[in-house]
């Protein structure tokens, strides 16, 4: 099971941009919760600023049909210019069904590697905003956040 999630970690954040660098959280949720769910979880989050946009699995995550759902939003970040980190949060689709597997996505819009501060305040803000999630639709689920920004993932920050 764990190479299964590290697989979809590598393999997301390398198809996720070629123009960028992307940090990727993942955690599984179990049972799969609704979009409803998800969405007003995010909308009482405290690190969530707004949803900018969802993704429909009529739409997918880059609007070419693709069956992934999920939404945009704009996160709290004392790192990020503006004070906003701007992020996907999705899910695709096993067999016609939602998946377990949440991703939430940070980019960078060039190749430097952020610094170790800056890094390290993301991966506790995706840890936050999973376990946020978590506690909200999939309390009983298992499961740590896990971050890749490159080749090896790791567990995020401890939500604090």
């Amino acid at each position: 099971m764990r190479h299964l999630v590290l697989a979809v970690l590598l393999i997301a954040s390398t198809t996720a941009t070629t123009c960028g660098r992307t940090m990727m959280a993942s955690q599984s949720l179990r049972p799969a919760p609704t979009i409803d769910c998800l969405r007003a979880a995010l909308q009482s989050s405290p690190d969530v600023i707004r949803i900018t946009r969802e993704i429909r699995p009529d739409r997918g995550f880059w609007s070419d049909g693709g069956a992934d759902e999920g939404f945009w939003a704009d996160l709290r970040d004392s790192t990020a210019e503006g004070g906003e980190r701007h992020v996907s949060i999705h899910r695709g689709y096993d067999g016609g069904r939602p998946s377990r597997f949440l991703s939430l996505n940070f980019h960078w819009p060039d190749m430097r590697k952020p610094p170790e501060p800056e890094e390290r305040a993301v991966a506790s803000l995706a840890a936050r905003v999973l376990a946020h999630l978590q506690r909200s639709c999939a309390p009983d689920g298992p499961g740590v956040a896990m971050c890749q920004g490159g080749r090896k993932a790791r567990p995020c920050a401890p939500a604090a």
